[in-house]
């Protein structure tokens, strides 16, 4: 390890104290403290945070690929392959009957797991509303061109 007096250790520490620096670690904090309520308040609901991502993409957007799940999760194919097997095997999600491709299939909820995952929704907002503070537009605004 690099001693505390060097030069390259000084400058590291300067680029740490910058202030965007600063804020991107605030940000990353704020999201592994909140992510692990989140995956504990899911956990108590029976749902894994992986499941609830899938359904979540779903429900509000719509049939995707395993492609599209994949890059929205930040997943390999390999992996959403192995959720979606998963899902399907549990009712949970079905090829959409307007699957444009056989080979690249489109994914939906099926009903059941739509009416199962709106109470989950519900309570995963709930917790959220209570956990962040409102952002006013502007900084919104900014975080979302990131």
């Amino acid at each position: 390890m690099k001693s505390p007096e060097s030069n390259n250790h000084k400058k590291m520490l300067k680029l740490l104290n910058d202030p965007k620096v600063q804020a991107w670690r605030a940000v990353m904090s704020t999201f592994e403290g909140v992510i692990e309520l989140l995956e504990k308040q899911l956990s108590e609901q029976g749902i894994h945070i992986s499941r609830f991502l899938i359904m979540f993409h779903l429900y509000f957007e719509g049939s995707l690929s395993a492609v599209e799940l994949a890059r929205k999760l930040r997943v390999t194919r390999g992996n959403i392959s192995t959720f979606i097997k998963r899902l399907e095997a549990d009712d949970q999600i079905e090829i959409c009957a307007s699957s444009p491709s056989e080979s690249r299939p489109k994914y939906c909820l099926t009903d059941s797991a739509s009416a199962d995952f709106e109470p989950i929704f519900t309570n995963h907002a709930e917790l959220v509303k209570k956990l962040i503070p409102g952002l006013s537009k502007d900084l919104k605004a900014k975080l979302e061109k990131i």
